[in-house]
């Protein structure tokens, strides 16, 4: 095929957004420059979709040149740019349609020619040109495409030809701009670009667009992994097993998740400085971690580093005779990344700040400002990085995990909706490595955790230091506590909706447990000898006596509150269902206007546990 008619042209700009789209989340996973905010991707994927949009709405294809086709290409990428590389690709598109301007057809001279113009729209758009960006890609490319124009007369191998060459310049990228390296990524911008090529080659091809469409995040869990692996290095244990074990763990983390990157990429010409990283890993033993964290700590610094200017603000202006040199003058002061696409009567603005309603005041006198669009960068930033949600396997839902000791408790946190129960056995005391099998067991990416013991939140913390899943602990200290919380949980809710209902739900319950004393102890007023009985609340004595009823009824008169309306008895292992009757029986005559609930606990040590609330 030596022409593209209106038809193909659709259709291979169609098939650069499908396949654009299907590796968008790839490429906001490179978004570092000139913001890590991890939305490059998405907004050449909304630069795309305005186009296609536009040309579904064409009735008859045939009536319609490459020239008007390149029109409609250019309108409707200006109108729907979003961001750096979005109002970037809507320039090129333009300096695209004008050199294609009424042509009913277009050959491989004047594609190459409309190519280079593209790239030479896209310069002039940016108030200061940065190398090593989807500019230098787009430069490359078009070059390679005139210098070719005459000597290959099939559009497909043409195409073929300038995406090597793409690649080759993409690998550039981080020699260029050194931020890139420091990163372990090559330039996004320019990656969506060889994305859209590729896609245009399949479509002429003949090639399937269906691909599974990536939705995993893998920067966002890497840099988290990075900065648990730095705060090990600072501990100087090399003998340590605990930490050798933990140290193993996250290099097999950061492994996967470079790998998941290069993976990502899915084009084996094209390489991220992540490779060395990933070689260094294979190699890696725990008395070399410095090596490791030199790499990681630079790395971690430059993905969350706070940019100078706070909002990105895009807009529309619209008058007549518009001009791109006043407008980007009274720009220059205000901030940085201008970029200024479009012509004549309309302009698309972009343009990083801290003034946003400043500028909007004064450009206002230069035209009519529309489309205003203001984004906090920072929110965007720690939004991204913050958004580990992991792959197909998982979805948003929120698991929890709690540990439990007693059959009995284990059937109500069962019954109650836990995903998985770690068994406390009878000293409530799991170790880090049982905690961490159980997050990793589960099939949820976002989880609650509830130690219900204050002697496992220090094993439930270093537990979720050892996992890339996204962990809130719900710093529960008692199974009735845990108990009392987990009712209040909504699997609809996110992670972070439900910690806050449910660390709510822990200041309102208090807890009581009778136990046997097995030595002579003196706490507070309380002198007790080995055998009695007393009632403990916040590990204090607040009952104690030679009957277990009665210490039990003594304990929980006195964490009941005047505005108390429950209290739940779980009997355990050394009680029995008569005593825990009689019990029940003898606070409902107490405590007439209360809800009293009566459940098997089967706990170890403790004849009750009570909950008021």
């Amino acid at each position: 095929m030596e022409y593209i008619d209106s038809q193909e042209l659709k259709n291979m700009v169609s098939a650069g957004y499908i396949w654009l789209k299907n590796k968008s989340r790839v490429v906001d996973d490179l978004n570092v420059f000139p913001v890590p905010d991890g939305d490059t991707g998405t907004n050449m994927c909304f630069t795309l979709k305005s186009v296609v949009d536009e040309l579904s709405k064409i009735e008859d294809i045939k009536k319609v040149t490459v020239g008007e086709i390149s029109k409609i290409i250019a309108e409707g990428s200006l109108m729907g740019a979003r961001g750096n590389s979005g109002v970037i690709l809507s320039q090129f598109f333009y300096g695209l349609s004008c050199e294609m301007n009424s042509n009913e057809k277009i050959s491989i001279s004047k594609l190459a020619d409309a190519l280079h113009n593209g790239s030479v729209y896209a310069y002039r758009s940016v108030s200061d040109p940065v190398e090593g960006t989807i500019l230098t890609v787009m430069r490359e490319m078009s070059q390679t495409a005139l210098k070719n124009k005459d000597t290959i007369t099939n559009i497909t191998l043409f195409f073929e030809k300038i995406l090597i060459k793409g690649k080759e310049v993409l690998n550039e990228t981080p020699d260029m701009l050194p931020v890139l390296k420091e990163a372990g990524v090559v330039d996004a911008g320019g990656c969506g670009f060889i994305f859209i090529i590729e896609g245009m080659i399949r479509c002429l091809k003949g090639k399937s667009l269906e691909e599974k469409e990536i939705t995993e995040r893998n920067i966002p869990l890497l840099i988290n992994i990075w900065e648990k692996i730095l705060n090990l290095s600072k501990k100087e244990a090399p003998e340590d097993v605990d930490l050798i074990l933990q140290t193993k763990i996250l290099r097999k983390g950061l492994k996967k998740r470079i790998k998941n990157i290069m993976g990502g990429i899915s084009l084996s010409s094209i390489n991220l400085p992540l490779l060395f990283v990933y070689k260094i890993l294979r190699k890696f033993h725990f008395n070399n971690i410095g090596a490791l964290t030199s790499i990681g700590r630079r790395m971690v610094e430059v993905w969350k580093e706070k940019p100078e200017e706070r909002y990105c603000l895009g807009f529309i202006l619209k008058g007549e005779n518009l001009s791109k040199d006043i407008l980007s003058d009274r720009l220059k002061d205000f901030g940085s990344s201008i970029i200024i696409a479009g012509t004549g009567n309309l302009l698309k603005v972009h343009i990083h700040t801290n003034r946003p309603e400043e500028i909007v005041k004064a450009v206002a006198m230069l035209g009519d400002v529309l489309k205003i669009k203001i984004d906090d960068m920072y929110e965007q930033q720690s939004k991204f990085l913050s958004d580990m949600k992991k792959d197909d396997k998982y979805n948003n839902k929120v698991g929890v995990i709690v540990v439990a000791s007693g059959k009995g408790w284990k059937e109500v946190f069962k019954s109650s909706g836990t995903a998985y129960i770690i068994d406390g056995g009878k000293t409530m005391n799991p170790s880090v490595r049982e905690i961490l099998k159980a997050l990793e067991k589960v099939d949820f990416f976002n989880i609650m955790l509830l130690p219900n013991d204050g002697n496992v939140l220090l094993s439930a913390k270093q537990a979720i230091k050892l996992t890339d899943k996204n962990v809130e602990i719900i710093p529960s200290r008692t199974l009735a506590e845990g108990i009392s919380s987990l009712l209040s949980f909504n699997p609809e809710y996110s992670l972070e909706e439900n910690k806050k209902q449910m660390e709510i739900v822990l200041d309102m319950v208090s807890t009581g447990m009778v136990a046997k004393a097995t030595r002579p102890v003196k706490n507070g007023n309380f002198t007790v000898k080995r055998g009695d009985f007393v009632g403990l609340a916040k590990k204090e004595i607040i009952a104690m006596g030679n009957d277990c009823q009665t210490v039990a009824l003594d304990m929980v008169k006195k964490i009941v509150k005047k505005d108390s309306s429950l209290i739940t008895i779980y009997w355990g292992r050394d009680s029995n269902k008569v005593k825990a009757e009689s019990l029940y029986q003898n606070l409902k005559n107490e405590f007439p206007d209360i809800e009293i609930q009566l459940y098997y606990g089967g706990q170890f040590y403790y004849y009750y546990i009570v909950s008021v609330e």
